[in-house]
Parts: structure tokens; C-alpha cells; sequence
């Protein structure tokens, strides 16, 4: 396996444009982006108020461009330079910073008593002691009657498992034959709501998890024949809350402690 660290992975020069480009018009990406984002403001946000918003590991600024104007003060934090160059082209009124918060806590002031924080794409990929490290600083972070909002791209329980199944067989025999080194994202990973639920509990984090939503219940190969319009009409039907059908999950967390526990 890669010795790389999935921090470091992203600190190319040129890995900002690159990651971008995942989400061009047409992909599959942009698709599962148009849905997630829907979930978020309608269905989670809502008329949420919200003074502080923290973006963490906000990479291109995907997230926090559509979310800035629901806050008073919105943040993305992220270790990529790269990444953060893209995010100032999409966002008009946030504050972004370059800085490990795992390691460095100078800055913490700064982000705790947030109303909303977000972490998209990091858990499913991060090692195990930042998937533990993340959670824990980030539930640290959250306001007594805040609500964090993170996802998984890759749901255990999902039709997506097969296709990791086959991807990572025939990556492990690749490498056999040709003796080379994996790279870190060489091999695809997968997540359950039961491997979601062990983190926050093996975390300390005191969190409560509130709602769950999955999408992605359409296979990616059958999307891309399907026009934009029928696929998420579908999609949005096939949404629901503790389903666990579908490719990706959002979870929804509450401090143990919060007024909005249900």
C-alpha cells in the first residue's frame, strides 16, 4: 500500500483544477452534487438561522460557494493551496485559510460556536486516526444548538460495494503482476451507517446522530444513459431518510446535549 497520507495527497500543484474537473457539466459527479446540495438547503438547513458557518476541508469551495449566503460569517479551511486557489474563484464574501487544524490549534478560537459545519469527501478516504481525530476536533467546534453535516461517497450497503469489489481485484492483481507501488487512491473504499456509527462512538465526540439521507440509488452505469431531468426526479423519490439503499449517505449530527435532539 501507499505510504502517501490522504493530507498530502491533495497538495499538488495542480491538484485543484484536476479535482474540479470531476464535477464538469454531464459527469456523474455533477449529477450526485445537484441532488446533495438539494438535500442540504431543503430538506436538513431549512430556515435555519446560522452566524458561523466552518467548511472543513472545503477543497474547491464546491460546498461552502452555495452555502455562504445562508451565514453571517462563513469559513472554508482546507491543507491545499491548490485546492484553496480554485475556491476563491467560486465564493464572494467567505474566509478561507490554509491550515491543518488536526495538528495546528492556533486558530481554534476562531472556529468554535459554529451553527453549520460541513465536511464532504473526507471521512470515506481518511485514514482511520484522521477519520477519529476529525470528528472529535469538529464536534468541538459545534455550538450547543449547532448541526455538523458530512457524507460518505461510498455506502457499504449499496450496489456501489460490487463495483469496488471488482475494481479493487483487479487492481490487486495488477499490482501483483507488475510489482509497482499502489498509489493512495488506488484502491476504492466503502463505508456503512454501522462503520459511521462506531466513529463517533470510538470518537468521543458526544454527538447525536439525528437524520441520515442516502442517494445515489441508480447505478452509475444506467445514469448515463438516463437524461438529467428523469434521473432526478427519481433520485429525489427514491431519497429518504434511513434508507440504505442508495451509493451516498448524509449524516446529520446534533451535540448530545442540544435543544434540537429529537
Amino acid at each position: 500500500m501507499s505510504n502517501e497520507s490522504y493530507l498530502e495527497s491533495h497538495k499538488a500543484k495542480d491538484y485543484g483544477a484536476k479535482y474540479d474537473h470531476l464535477y464538469r457539466p454531464g459527469s456523474y459527479e455533477r449529477k450526485i452534487w445537484c441532488l446533495e446540495s438539494e438535500i442540504i438547503k431543503n430538506k436538513i438547513i431549512k430556515n435555519k438561522k446560522i452566524k458561523k458557518y466552518l467548511d472543513f476541508a472545503c477543497g474547491t469551495g464546491r460546498l461552502i460557494s452555495v452555502l455562504e449566503s445562508l451565514a453571517q460569517e462563513s469559513i472554508g479551511i482546507d491543507v491545499s493551496s491548490s485546492m484553496l486557489e480554485q475556491a476563491r474563484k467560486k465564493l464572494t464574501k467567505s474566509t478561507l485559510i490554509e491550515i491543518n487544524v488536526l495538528e495546528d490549534d492556533s486558530m481554534d478560537e476562531l472556529f468554535e460556536e459554529c451553527d453549520l459545519i460541513t465536511a464532504f469527501r473526507f471521512f470515506l478516504n481518511a485514514e482511520p486516526k484522521l477519520q477519529t481525530q476529525a470528528i472529535k476536533k469538529l464536534s468541538q467546534y459545534l455550538a450547543q444548538d449547532g448541526i455538523l453535516i458530512f457524507n460518505i461517497h461510498g455506502n457499504k450497503y449499496s450496489s456501489y460495494y460490487f463495483y469496488v469489489l471488482i475494481h479493487n481485484l483487479i487492481k490487486n492483481a495488477f499490482y501483483k503482476l507488475t510489482n509497482k507501488r499502489p498509489k493512495i487512491f488506488s484502491f476504492k473504499k466503502c463505508l456503512s451507517i454501522t462503520d459511521i456509527k462506531k466513529l463517533i462512538n470510538d470518537s468521543n465526540a458526544n454527538l447525536y446522530i439525528q437524520n441520515i439521507y442516502t442517494y445515489g440509488h441508480i447505478p452509475r452505469m444506467i445514469s448515463k444513459f438516463m437524461p438529467f431531468s428523469v434521473w432526478l426526479a427519481m433520485e429525489r423519490k427514491l431519497t429518504m431518510k434511513w434508507h440504505v439503499a442508495g451509493s451516498h449517505i448524509i449524516i446529520v449530527c446534533v451535540p448530545e446535549k442540544s435543544l434540537y435532539r429529537k
